[in-house]
Order: structure tokens, then sequence, then C-alpha cells
């Protein structure tokens, strides 16, 4: 398959039958680097926070993890993307109502797309400030699902802090407290106006396996699952608002099979690309097309439920004596890693 700079498919022949692809090559459309309204996706890279991507095998959590058994009455989770979020014609209260009926089905990791409560998808400063003053009760009445049915929600919202607003996802414990949050580190052009960027990629210890969240714009960077991956995640939430059709179309299936863990993509109805929210479990599927093994749900309201294997997860061969991340090649990303 070939692929231009857009993300269109260019020519798609088996090789079974004629052992080669061929298409024309725009390299003027190769050098544009430009995505969505104004960001770029070589200038908008955050080297200074890949850093764990340069540790050798040995010292990375991945590598303590690998080994360490798994009790098999505790190793599968039942993750939801819950495509649920604020409209000019949806109140908050709906969304808690559709949460709790996920969680009510025995859902024990939710994730809901990007400012689910706000009722655009692109938020501006105002309404992100708007936001941010409702996040204390929306964690609140998170927390009383959470507690209620033992489960784990990533509520993604923006939060007010000393250094200025965030946009930040929160993940909730089923004991209703907050297992901690992770800041979105790559923004768009719009978010840059009013938002700070997050620094770092942490990876929380569940009862339902080791969760990491990437948000939106980030996915586009695949620096960010293979942070996650590095630091062992088993799972990785990715509340999004999609722009491109390439972001769910080519993005989504690499960012699970190359780092071998389960995606949960939570996409917005009212986004540019909207809908298809779906889990990818860690070895993907088995068509490469996207759109013909899980077809895109527009549905407001959707719920997309998958049973994961975490020992699935943590088996990181991708065929014998290759391992995705014993056998990488540390002393070779100074390119990737330098600011």
């Amino acid at each position: 398959m070939i692929v231009d700079p857009k993300g269109r498919v260019l020519s798609k022949v088996p090789y079974d039958t004629h052992g080669m692809a061929i298409a024309d090559v725009d390299l003027d459309a190769a050098h544009d680097k430009s995505i969505y309204a104004a960001n770029d996706k070589i200038a908008d890279r955050r080297p200074e926070t890949y850093g764990l991507m340069a540790l050798p095998y040995e010292k990375t959590p991945v590598y303590r993890i690998a080994e360490q058994p798994l009790i098999p009455a505790k190793s599968v989770a039942k993750v939801a993307a819950v495509q649920m979020h604020v409209t000019r014609d949806t109140a908050a209260a709906e969304v808690f109502d559709m949460i709790d009926h996920a969680a009510k089905l025995g859902i024990k990791v939710l994730t809901l797309p990007e400012y689910a409560f706000c009722p655009s998808a692109i938020p501006s400063a105002a309404e992100a400030a708007a936001l941010a003053d409702q996040t204390t009760s929306l964690l609140a009445k998170t927390a009383a699902i959470a507690s209620r049915y033992q489960c784990l929600i990533a509520l993604p919202t923006v939060e007010r802090a000393a250094a200025g607003l965030y946009v930040t996802t929160f993940l909730i414990g089923p004991d209703g407290k907050e297992i901690g949050k992770y800041r979105k580190t790559h923004l768009t052009a719009e978010e840059r106006k009013w938002a700070k960027a997050g620094d770092d990629y942490p990876v929380f210890e569940t009862p339902f396996g080791r969760i990491g969240i990437m948000s939106g714009y980030d996915a586009v960077f695949p620096e960010v699952s293979r942070c996650l991956g590095i630091a062992a995640a088993d799972v990785i939430l990715w509340p999004a608002s999609l722009r491109e059709p390439f972001e769910r179309e080519l993005l989504a299936i690499p960012r699970a099979e190359d780092n071998r863990v389960a995606v949960v993509l939570a996409n917005r109805v009212d986004s540019p690309y909207p809908g298809g929210s779906l889990v990818i479990p860690p070895t993907g599927f088995p068509l490469w097309d996207i759109n013909v093994v899980a077809p895109r749900v527009f549905k407001l309201g959707a719920v997309m439920p998958k049973h994961i294997d975490l020992a699935v997860c943590r088996q990181k061969l991708m065929i014998p004596k290759v391992d995705m991340f014993a056998n990488r090649l540390v002393e070779t990303y100074a390119p990737i890693i330098a600011a």
C-alpha cells in the first residue's frame, strides 16, 4: 500500500498477485508537514518529553513487568469507549446517565471523548475557562459513579492550576478517588491560545491493568504511545476530537500494534471527522482496513466495549525472538529525543 502525505491511499495492490505497488509521488506535498488549520507535524514535536525512549531496555518499566505473573481471574478487563458528550441539545446530566448505564453493564475501564462536558469540539478560551470552572463538580459526580460500580472512569476536561489552564484527563478509581491525571503535551494551535502543555506520560497501576492516556492531537506523534508502552501501559485511553480521516484510519491500529497495547479511542460526534469510537486489541485486527473490521458508528451515546486480556498486552513478541521493546536500538535515537 502506498499512502500520500495527507494519508490518502494512492495504490493498494495484493503482493501475492502482482508483487509491487506503483504510484506517482508529489515531492512538494511530501515537504508539507502541515496539519489541521495551523499545526505542523514536525515543528509540534516535544522531544524534551521523549527522554524515556533513550533508556536501555533493562532500565525500563516494561522490562520490569515482562516476567511478572498474572492471576488468570484478574487478567481480563472489560473496557469501553463511551461516545457521549455535551452538545447544544444534550445536557451534562444525560452524559452522566450514559456513563452510569455503561458502568452498570459491567465495564471496568471507560473513557469519554475530549472536552466531554463542553458543547464545542474545539473550545474557545472562554469555553475552556467555563469548563475549568465546572471541573470540581464534574469530578465529584464521576467519582460517585466510579465508586458505585467499582470501575475506572477517564474524565477529559480542562484543569485550572497556578500556572494556567491545562487540557487534562483525570482517572478516577473504583473507590471514587483520583488515581492520577494526564496533562496533554501536544497542543493544537487553538489550544495554545489558552492552555499550558504538560510534560510527561504517566502510567497508572490500577486493579484493571496499567493505564496510560493520550489526548487528541497527541496520537499524531508516535513517540507518545511509544513512551507509554515503554512505561509498561497495558491499555492506552485516547479521548479525541478527530479532525482528519487518517487519524483513525491509518494511526489508530499502529498505535496499538506497535506497542502491543489495547487502545480505547473515544471520539466526538461533532468533530470535523466524527464518530468511529472503538477499542483496538493489542494485536490489531485480521484486516488492515479499519472501516471494514470496525465500521464507523456516528450515534451520540454509542458504547463500544471489548474484553482485553492483559497477558496478551504484556506479550511483546512480534515474531519469535523479535521483542517490540527489547530489540530497540536506543543508541540510534538521538535525532528523536534531541530538543
